[in-house]
């Protein structure tokens, strides 16, 4: 029985790494559009009124006002040629990351299910031990613990791999905010 405890500890161990990918959009002293996903680090003064941002603005948002701005100063057709592609691409990669984060919530979901069916399963265990008096029932209900662990261990193996999924990417969401 300590077996399945340290199992089960483990287990709520595993899952209770973050797997959340909020991001918190503000405007710096220097006037520039910061992206962070730890709400630390808003400045204090504009916390109040900072949201969770879940996506990007959109394209319209965004080409819009920058054509007319370089429009009315003059700027190249060129240069409005590549900035426009330069937000496509970041659309698109928006959409690769949105899809990303929608499986990562839909495994996340998944194992909290897998975990509600094991700890479903442990309990009925915990109660046949009690209930157990023949050696052909104990050793039923030896088989039933050991498929049990082999669960335990596959459940832990599917956490160690969301949650490494779940920190790649968070990595490749950084990796813009950086080059900011």
């Amino acid at each position: 029985m300590d077996k399945i405890k340290y199992l089960a500890f483990i287990t709520v161990l595993l899952f209770s790494f973050p797997v959340s990918a909020e991001f918190y959009k503000y405007t710096g002293p220097d006037g520039k559009v910061y992206y962070t996903d730890d709400y630390n680090k808003v400045p204090k003064n504009q916390r109040a009124k900072v949201k969770g941002y879940g996506g990007y603005e959109s394209d319209a948002d965004i080409t819009e006002p920058g054509i007319k701005q370089k429009t009315e100063q003059g700027g190249d057709t060129q240069d409005l040629k590549e900035e426009n592609e330069s937000k496509q691409s970041a659309s698109a990669g928006k959409d690769v990351f949105d899809k990303a984060r929608e499986d990562l919530k839909k495994k996340k979901q998944e194992l909290e299910d897998e975990y509600n069916a094991i700890e479903k399963e442990r309990e009925e265990l915990e109660r046949l031990n009690v209930e157990l008096k023949t050696n052909q029932q104990k050793l039923q209900y030896n088989s039933r613990v050991q498929d049990y662990n082999e669960k335990i261990k596959s459940y832990s193996a599917k956490v160690k791999s969301l949650v490494s999924e779940t920190e790649s990417y968070n990595s490749e969401i950084e990796k813009p905010m950086k080059r900011d």
